[in-house]
């Protein structure tokens, strides 16, 4: 099969030279040698980009110069149908090419197989042929001329016609096994951005860890792309590993700028996954097989195999067996997966967040070039800002939103409508997502719009009247899986770390439309919240003036203490709910005397309380400026970086406040817990320890103590988790752990908080796992008993229970204890949820059997 690729990449090679040397020949003849540079733009940016990728995989002193060489079918029929070039070719010419574009898009497609190494047919071939012949009747003035190559590729006397290894790209069709994939031809144009993420998803595809890969994120944030674009990349990587490559997609609807529109899914049911992997590598659609045999064939190629599998939109898949698919894959290939829902702790995650302004710009840009909408693609930076930003930084809703103006409707009349309730946009985003959703979750969701700043735990459980266990499980296992609500780490009003949960502005656009529709709910909510905020008042009213006091505004002038004053004013004004007033009395603050740096820092951080994170990061700068030497600030601005999850920025930033203040303890703690994030594990210790000596030498709270003992016990855990996951020294990793395990105890002997009391019996288990991985059965039996919470209460407990209760059924089925094994799992299938579920009850039922039939 894969010969007849071959051909048809000669055919369309032909073609696209035939087309080349009649526009070149024409248009040099009547305009010049300058005459490419008229071309439409688009064009001349694409041309540049392959010739730019060229010279990256082939050298920068390839001998092809003239840069219309890189262009294919696709820019070679715009340019000669480009009305700007119309009257220097045929007046019969146009008439022509109209009577040809069906044929075209014809050819188009077979070019989209080929190039993208999808099998064509014997049949697909003649069709391409035909085609060819035919454009060349409907446009003789083309003067195509290669009819006799055609009769050669028909005769396959393929080696008269040319030599295939000296045409640029034939070598990678050529490869052995580079056919055996299925990958649909792109439905976006070009990969804009998100080079960061492509990298490290390209990555993680590349090692040899991390069997399965996910990427997550809201609708339309562009995951689709991201793993379509590296999956690509590295199929066509001279080094990759993979001997095949299935794809499937679970998409239903596509959204248009006509509306939402169906299209049929690739990815429906478990056996839907069966006949791709047999059809992509054997070339047999296995239609006539049971079931059965299509898991026996399935499982002997990806047991002997290593394969890529990409599922694209999972989300969207109820047959759970493809769930469980996943989560039992001890194959040598890959999973990579794109979902708005997490499957747990199982697979490696990839979090694509909105995109960055410059790209999301450089984005609309693009999108108005191919529509033809000059006005925007050439408008100022600010207004194409102002409308990337109206549409979240979300590529689909900045596509839609251009496409919408291409139609004809004004900027102003799109941007109003993409974050409207009941916009197409935010329903193709979440509508999907937010029908699955629990009771709970639902009420968390629909309460978000009604706070003015980043509610904390407890100010929701006070809005939705959930209890703790209940809002826990709803955000935890539903809304940030999801990637509808992101958990943000801010410092508390007593100065230590708190959770506040933050939503992107269309999910917001999306909760309000939910909340318009229950009236009802609306007025309980906001009952529930004026009391919980009239209760904190009473509590804090003495305390609030201390906090914003001129130790935290200082300020050296009578005008500075004024402008001091005002800010504290509006910090007030914005804590009783009123962010606009409160914006404009920090505006006049800062008039009042620009040289207070305090007044910006919290200015900014209201904003970013408010979810204005680039406003925040314009007002830090300015504080910046003022004072680069003020350790707060850039603590300020670091702490603003972590909550926006953006590790590298708050690292460098806390870094900065700790070189300015080594005995600056908060800045070196947060710097501590980002490097522990990061996988730095060595680092960060090293800044617990100085962290220790700070509150030691300045005799300090004992809660700041244990802050330190516990970030300093947490990193050892991720440490030791990460040698094991990567194979490492098991001793190393057990030495961590135990190290770990003293602190905690100490601990839970002086502490009275969960926390420590669930760290302590987290690392019992993580020891267990340690020796059970290096089958030490005995003493991954007593750290895995020490690790059980009795009773468990919290959900998490609950959860550690349920891995405990699994784990040591397994080691009492290998010594053979069957009642053991009996009486563990089944206290780990009544803990356990979901998946987890559906393991342990498989392995209960093993048990079962071993013991009937014993």
């Amino acid at each position: 099969m894969l010969i007849t690729n071959v051909k048809a990449y000669a055919v369309i090679h032909d073609l696209e030279r035939a087309l080349r040397a009649f526009i070149s020949s024409t248009l040099g003849a009547q305009i010049g040698d300058g005459w490419w540079d008229l071309a439409p733009q688009l064009i001349i940016d694409r041309a540049a980009g392959r010739k730019a990728a060229d010279q990256l995989e082939q050298g920068s002193d390839i001998e092809i110069d003239d840069d219309i060489e890189y262009t294919d079918l696709t820019d070679l029929w715009e340019i000669l149908r480009n009305r700007d070039f119309r009257d220097f070719f045929d007046p019969s010419m146009p008439a022509q090419l109209a009577a040809a574009d069906d044929v075209v898009s014809k050819i188009k497609s077979y070019r989209d197989t080929v190039m993208h190494n999808r099998v064509l047919t014997t049949a697909g071939l003649d069709d391409l042929v035909d085609s060819v012949r035919n454009l060349g009747s409907k446009v003789p003035i083309l003067e195509l001329g290669f009819a006799t190559d055609l009769d050669r590729i028909e005769r396959d006397e393929l080696h008269q016609t040319l030599k295939w290894n000296e045409l640029r790209g034939a070598r990678r069709l050529a490869k052995p096994g580079r056919e055996l994939n299925n990958l649909p031809a792109p439905d976006f144009d070009d990969f804009i951005g998100r080079r960061k993420q492509l990298e490290e998803v390209s990555k993680r595809l590349r090692s040899k860890y991390f069997p399965i890969v996910s990427i997550d994120g809201v609708g339309g944030v562009g995951k689709s792309a991201l793993a379509y674009t590296a999956a690509e990349r590295v199929w066509h990587s001279p080094e990759h590993r993979f001997t095949a490559l299935v794809y499937l997609s679970a998409k239903s609807t596509k959204l248009t700028t006509g509306g939402l529109a169906s299209i049929a899914p690739t990815l429906t049911t478990y056996e839907s996954v069966l006949d791709a992997i047999i059809s992509v590598t054997s070339g047999d659609d296995g239609l006539d097989y049971k079931l059965e045999k299509k898991d026996e064939l399935v499982a002997g190629l990806l047991s002997s195999e290593p394969i890529l599998l990409i599922l694209d939109n999972l989300e969207a898949v109820t047959d759970e067996r493809v769930i469980q698919l996943i989560l039992e894959w001890e194959y040598p290939g890959k999973v990579l997966i794109t979902s708005r829902r997490r499957l747990g702790e199982i697979e490696r995650v990839i979090h694509l967040p909105e995109m960055p302004d410059q790209e999301a710009m450089a984005l609309a840009r693009h999108v108005a070039r191919s529509a033809s909408l000059v006005s925007l693609a050439k408008a100022p930076d600010e207004d194409v800002k102002r409308l990337v930003r109206r549409a979240g930084n979300i590529p689909l809703a900045i596509k839609w939103t251009v496409g919408k103006a291409a139609l004809g409707q004004s900027l102003e009349e799109v941007t109003r409508e993409v974050d409207q309730p009941e916009s197409e946009i935010l329903e193709f985003c979440f509508r999907e997502v937010v029908d699955g959703l629990s009771a709970d979750a639902l009420k968390i969701l629909t309460c978000m719009p009604l706070f003015f700043e980043t509610p904390t735990q407890g100010e929701i459980v006070a809005a939705t009247g959930l209890d703790r266990d209940r809002f826990s499980r709803a955000m935890q296992e539903e809304l940030v899986l999801s990637s509808l609500v992101a958990p943000v780490i801010r410092s508390g009003e007593s100065g230590e770390p708190e959770t506040a949960y933050s939503t992107l502005p269309l999910t917001r656009a999306f909760a309000e439309g939910l909340l318009r529709k229950d009236r009802k709910q609306e007025l309980e909510f906001s009952r529930r919240i004026a009391r919980f905020r009239q209760m904190v008042s009473e509590q804090h009213v003495g305390g609030r003036r201390l906090k914003y006091s001129l130790v935290n505004v200082p300020a050296k002038t009578d005008l500075g203490r004024i402008a001091a004053f005002q800010a504290i004013a509006a910090g007030e004004t914005y804590r009783r709910g009123d962010p606009a007033s409160a914006r404009e009395q920090f505006r006049e603050a800062h008039q009042t005397d620009t040289s207070v740096a305090g007044v910006l820092l919290l200015w900014a951080s209201m904003e970013d309380s408010q979810g204005d994170h680039r406003r925040a990061d314009e007002l830090m700068v300015k504080a910046s400026e003022i004072d680069q030497d003020d350790p707060k600030t850039w603590a300020t601005w670091g702490r603003m970086r972590k909550q926006s999850q953006d590790l590298d920025a708050a690292q460098a930033y806390f870094e900065r406040a700790v070189s300015l203040d080594q005995e600056y303890f908060w800045s070196r703690f947060q710097l501590s817990t980002i490097l522990s994030w990061k996988g730095e594990f060595q680092a960060s210790l090293d800044h617990n320890e100085i962290c220790a000596g700070i509150r030691e030498s300045q005799d300090d709270r004992a809660n700041y103590k244990e802050l330190v003992s516990v970030g300093r016990a947490e990193c050892l855990r991720r440490w030791a988790d990460e040698i094991v996951r990567h194979g490492g020294d098991t001793e190393e990793a057990l030495t961590k752990l135990h190290e770990a395990l003293e602190i905690a105890q100490s601990l839970v002997g002086q502490s009275s908080d969960a926390k420590s009391e669930l760290l302590y019996h987290e690392i019992e288990h993580c020891i267990g796992a340690a020796h059970y991985l290096s089958w030490n059965p005995d003493e991954a039996k007593k750290h895995f008993e020490a690790a059980l919470f009795e009773p468990p209460v919290r959900e998490k407990e609950r959860h550690l229970n349920a891995e405990t209760h699994w784990r040591l059924a397994q080691i009492a089925k290998a010594a053979d204890d069957l009642d053991a094994a009996s009486g563990h799992i089944s206290r780990a299938v009544s803990l356990a949820k979901d998946s987890a579920w559906q393991r342990m009850r498989a392995f209960e039922m093993e048990i079962d059997q071993a013991k009937a039939g014993g």
